[in-house]
Parts: C-alpha cells; sequence; structure tokens
C-alpha cells in the first residue's frame, strides 16, 4: 500500500474486510452511500420570518400632567435580514460562505414570509438592530424570526411634550420551536 495515506489505508482496508465478510455487495452499497458523518446535510428548513414596524407620530399631555401619551399607527415595513451560514468549530465561528437574504418590500402593516434554510448555524444581521443573532436550525423544527421597529417616543420636557424620532429595531430568535 505505499504511496497510500493512513485514512484511505484504513478505508481499503475496512472495505476489504466488509467484502470478505458481506460478499460484493458490501463494496458497491459502500461505495454509493458514503458514511453520514462525512456528508455535508442539504436537508432545509422553512424559518418564519415577521417583521412588524410601530411609530409614534404625534405626542400630547393632558392638562396638568408630567407624562406624555402618543398616537401610535402602523408604519412601513420594507426592510432586508441577512442570513450567513456559520460552522461553529472549538468554539470559533468560521463563516462557510453560505448566504441567503430576506427582503421585505415596502408595505404598511405586518408582513411574513418564509425562507428556506440548511440544517446548520446562521448569523442573522438586520442592519439598525442592538447587535448580530444566531439561529440554529435543526431537522424537525419551526424557527421563528421576529423583526421589531418602533419609531418615536413621547417626552415631557420643559413643561411640553416633544416628540423624540429615534428608531430602535429588536430581533428576537426562536429555535427551539418543534414541529
Amino acid at each position: 500500500m505505499s504511496g497510500l495515506s493512513t485514512l484511505h489505508a484504513a478505508v481499503l482496508s475496512s472495505l476489504l474486510f466488509g467484502m470478505a465478510e458481506h460478499g460484493p455487495s458490501f463494496a458497491q452499497n459502500a461505495a454509493l452511500t458514503p458514511p453520514s458523518s462525512l456528508k455535508p446535510s442539504d436537508e432545509t428548513v422553512a424559518v418564519q420570518l415577521t417583521h412588524r414596524h410601530r411609530a409614534v407620530r404625534d405626542c400630547v399631555a393632558p392638562a396638568g400632567s408630567k407624562t406624555c401619551a402618543g398616537r401610535e399607527v402602523e408604519a412601513d415595513t420594507a426592510t432586508t435580514v441577512r442570513f450567513e451560514r456559520v460552522e461553529v468549530a472549538k468554539a470559533k465561528l468560521i463563516a462557510d460562505r453560505g448566504t441567503r437574504q430576506a427582503t421585505f418590500p415596502a408595505h404598511v402593516g405586518a408582513q411574513e414570509q418564509t425562507i428556506r434554510l440548511e440544517v446548520g448555524d446562521w448569523l442573522v444581521d438586520w442592519p439598525g438592530a442592538a447587535g448580530i443573532g444566531h439561529l440554529h436550525v435543526t431537522a424537525g423544527a419551526k424557527p421563528r424570526v421576529t423583526l421589531v421597529t418602533s419609531s418615536g417616543r413621547c417626552r415631557f420636557k420643559e413643561q411640553r411634550c416633544e416628540l423624540d424620532t429615534a428608531r430602535r429595531r429588536q430581533l428576537t430568535i426562536r429555535d427551539d420551536v418543534e414541529r
């Protein structure tokens, strides 16, 4: 077996032993079906995405009050969220260059859509969110990614109500939802 690596020699030895014990059909089946631990999973799972955007449009303070109340309305939910496949190895995340993107079109009101992702670990990047999320996709699960945008809030300042127009984004991931 000169010129063969140790791994090749072990595989060849295993095949010859299997043929001796189970006959020639063993080698044919072994050649067609690699061990499952060596074959990357190509199974995909439907991931449910939702996005809702609520915006405060104006603020009022009841007479004699030191608090404000805002009128909240549904707002445009157009956005894009990016998924990047990663491999978890030795406590480090290593990108394997698999990326997917979900885009919600311009629309006032909540939106839902489904994206299919391969089984494995994914980073979830939503611009403007407080960080990057992690989604673990397993066979048989029904993962959900919820995006919530809030625009505006009311503040009581110097004896009057004031509208702060800042936007906040919250990303919630549920990857433990079983079928």
